[in-house]
């Protein structure tokens, strides 16, 4: 990956992931919030339709302004979900602010997401 691309990745505030819807096949945009990390976009959430169709179709798309970029899902095992978790948040944190994860991810049950980019 190119220093333009990781930069991109490390300072854009939000991204659109497309995924293959799980049951019409259709892609499916979303705008989220990510974190990114060594080769991986994180992200957390709740019972999303979005995280339900990586789960049938790993494969994604991540645009930032006009790079695309390919992804894959690679599954968070249970016993390593909590720790993934915190690694997000501390994250999101650094990029977004403690008072902003606070206030939408505190207290609240997450389930982490994480995607290997692919190129």
């Amino acid at each position: 990956m190119t220093p333009q691309a990781e930069k991109l990745l490390t300072e854009a505030t939000e991204l659109d992931l497309t995924t293959t819807g799980r049951t019409s096949g259709e892609p499916r945009t979303v705008e989220l919030w990510f974190a990114y990390d060594e080769g991986y976009v994180y992200f957390l959430t709740g019972d999303t339709h979005w995280g339900r169709n990586l789960e049938a179709h790993p494969e994604a798309t991540l645009r930032i302004k006009r790079r695309r970029f390919n992804a894959r899902l690679e599954p968070v095992a249970e016993a390593e979900g909590a720790s993934v978790k915190a690694h997000i948040i501390a994250l999101f944190r650094v990029k977004y602010g403690d008072e902003t994860v606070g206030q939408w991810y505190a207290g609240r049950e997450h389930t982490p997401i994480k995607l290997r980019v692919l190129s």
